[in-house]
């Protein structure tokens, strides 16, 4: 209640600023249906597990009311449906030679690191963040088989593409480890991390 008070006021002001009538729709409509949805996500069990109230907030007019997956489980016959909507299964615009190529770029991304991160792992001091490094390195060996899996499912060849911006970070990786040797111990391993969390942040970008 509080996250949705806060956000209808974040909003109101929002439109108030743009001189906006409260609580106006922008140029894109709400999707018909899903904004019509009420999900009743209660369980019904345990010491505050009574079945939801209903009333105008979730019946009448237009709503829709879903019951929650849990307390269909337990009835017979079919689950209610659930309105959805998704993009239509066409190739549009080009969108799916875009995703082949930001997969490529990532797959040699993932590739660079599985050279750079037992460098960086043998550069660190502390036992700890050898460790960490040892345990990256093993779940960017798991990320690598789910891009080449992606290939698979996509019917294309598992064909790497030069990422220009691994390879600057991977570049400045080594000039930290070789700049930490002349650090004391808590700087140098510091100065990892940093490096690590930039190669992290391009990762999850990607």
């Amino acid at each position: 209640m509080t996250r949705e008070i806060t956000h209808m006021k974040a909003f109101s002001l929002a439109l108030e600023s743009m001189s906006k009538p409260a609580f106006s729709i922008g140029r894109i409509a709400p999707t018909p249906g899903l904004v019509d949805q009420f999900f009743n996500d209660s369980t019904g069990t345990g010491d505050h597990g009574e079945i939801d109230t209903r009333g105008p907030w979730n019946e009448g007019g237009e709503w829709v009311f879903t019951e929650s997956p849990a307390i269909q489980a337990g009835e017979p016959g079919p689950a209610a449906a659930i309105v959805t909507e998704s993009s239509p299964p066409v190739d549009e615009a080009g969108l799916g030679d875009l995703l082949i190529d930001e997969l490529r770029d990532i797959l040699h991304a993932e590739k660079q690191l599985t050279k750079a991160l037992p460098k960086m792992a043998e550069a660190a001091r502390f036992d700890q963040l050898r460790e960490l490094f040892e345990l990256h390195l093993g779940e960017t060996e798991t990320q690598i088989e789910r891009i080449n899996e992606c290939f698979e499912l996509l019917g294309k060849s598992a064909r790497a593409k030069p990422c220009k911006g691994m390879m600057g970070l991977v570049e400045e990786g080594q000039e930290v480890m070789t700049e930490g040797e002349e650090k004391e111990d808590a700087a140098a391993d510091l100065a990892l991390i940093g490096a690590a969390q930039r190669v992290e942040h391009y990762e999850i970008a990607g």
